[in-house]
C-alpha cells in the first residue's frame, strides 16, 4: 500500500547513505511506520536503526577548554575550604547553588544567542545516546524554547561541575574525613532523610573521597528520587499511582517527581538544574544514560 511505499522509500535511500543522513533516514522510516500503524514494517525500519553505532555516524568532536588559575579555583572553593569544620563545609557545599547556573541568566543568554545566530535556529537538532541512537528532537514549540536553554546550560555544566566537583574534593583535606557513623548522624538531621538512606548517602559520600567515582554514581544517582519522593510525601502531594489493568501500583519517576517539586515551590534555577543533569533529554540526561548501562567511563 502507499505506507509500505513511503516506508521503503526511506529504507531504500538510508541503504544508498552512510554517516548522518543514513541514521536521519532510518529515523524517518520508523516515524512513518509508526504513523501507519504496521508493526512489521515499524519491526524492519527499527532494527535497521538499531544497526548504527556511534563509529558510524562518523561525528566530529570539538575540544575546547578553560584555564584555572590556582588562585581563581582558591576563591571559588573557599566556602567549603575555609568552613569551621567538615560540618559547616557540607552545608556551604550545598549552598553553592546549581551547576547550571541562574535560570534568568540562562534565559537572557540563550535569547541573545539566538539572535546573533538566527540561521542556526533553522536547523534541526538531534541528540544522541551513548548507543549512538537519537534521544531528542527538539519538534513542539515548547521543545524547540527549551532546547537553546538546555545547551547553554551544558555549557555552564562543563565549567561548573568541575568546581563543584574540587570543592567536594578538597573537603576532607582541609577539614578530616568524618566517620561513617558522624557523617550517616549528620545527613540523618534533615527531616525527610531516614537513617538508612541517610547510611546509603555517607556510603556514596566515602566511595566518591576514596576515588571510587563509578561506584558513587550508581550508588548515589537512585537516592536522588528517593528524596525528591519524600521531599513531595512530606508536602502531601500526590505521586501514588494505583494499579492500572496490567501495571502494577508504583510511584512516578523521578522527571515527573522534579516537575512536582517545582510546582510546590522548588527553586527554579535548582529544578532546572535537576532536570538538565538527570532527565532532561536535551541535556546530559545522567541518571537515564547511567541506568541503562550507556556510559561506559562514569
Amino acid at each position: 500500500d502507499l505506507w509500505r511505499q513511503r516506508v521503503n522509500r526511506w529504507l531504500d535511500a538510508a541503504n544508498a547513505e552512510d554517516g548522518p543522513r543514513k541514521a536521519w533516514f532510518l529515523q524517518k522510516a520508523v516515524e512513518l511506520a509508526s504513523v501507519a500503524g504496521d508493526p512489521d514494517l515499524r519491526r524492519t525500519a527499527t532494527i535497521g536503526l538499531q544497526r548504527i553505532t556511534i563509529a558510524d555516524l562518523q561525528l566530529q568532536g570539538i575540544e575546547s577548554s578553560i584555564v584555572l588559575r590556582h588562585d581563581q579555583m582558591n576563591e571559588l572553593v573557599r566556602p567549603v575550604t575555609e568552613a569551621a569544620d567538615w560540618r559547616e563545609a557540607l552545608v556551604r557545599f550545598a549552598a553553592l547553588g546549581p551547576a547550571t547556573g541562574d535560570v534568568v541568566k540562562n534565559r537572557r543568554a540563550a535569547q541573545e544567542e539566538a539572535e546573533e545566530f538566527a540561521l542556526s535556529s533553522l536547523f534541526p537538532m538531534t541528540r544522541v545516546g551513548g548507543d549512538g541512537l537519537p534521544r531528542f528532537t527538539a519538534t513542539t514549540a515548547d521543545e524547540k524554547e527549551d532546547h537553546p536553554l538546555s545547551r547553554h546550560e551544558t555549557f555552564q555544566l562543563q565549567v561548573m561541575a568541575g568546581v563543584v566537583a574540587e570543592a567536594l574534593l578538597r573537603l576532607p583535606e582541609h577539614h578530616g574525613l568524618p566517620s561513617l557513623g558522624e557523617l550517616t548522624a549528620f545527613i540523618a538531621t534533615s527531616d525527610i532523610v531516614s537513617v538508612p538512606v541517610a547510611a546509603a548517602l555517607a556510603r556514596s559520600l566515602h566511595r566518591w573521597w576514596a576515588g571510587d567515582y563509578e561506584g558513587a554514581a550508581f550508588t548515589a544517582t537512585p537516592r536522588v528520587e528517593t528524596l525528591a519522593r519524600e521531599l513531595l510525601l512530606t508536602a502531601d502531594a500526590a505521586v501514588y499511582r494505583l494499579q492500572r489493568q496490567q501495571t502494577p501500583g508504583q510511584y512516578a519517576g523521578l522527571g515527573y517527581l522534579l516537575d512536582t517539586l517545582r510546582t510546590e515551590g522548588l527553586d527554579e534555577s535548582w529544578y532546572r538544574c535537576f532536570r538538565t543533569v538527570l532527565t532532561g533529554p536535551a541535556g546530559w540526561n545522567i541518571r537515564n544514560e547511567l541506568s541503562h548501562g550507556f556510559l561506559d567511563n562514569v
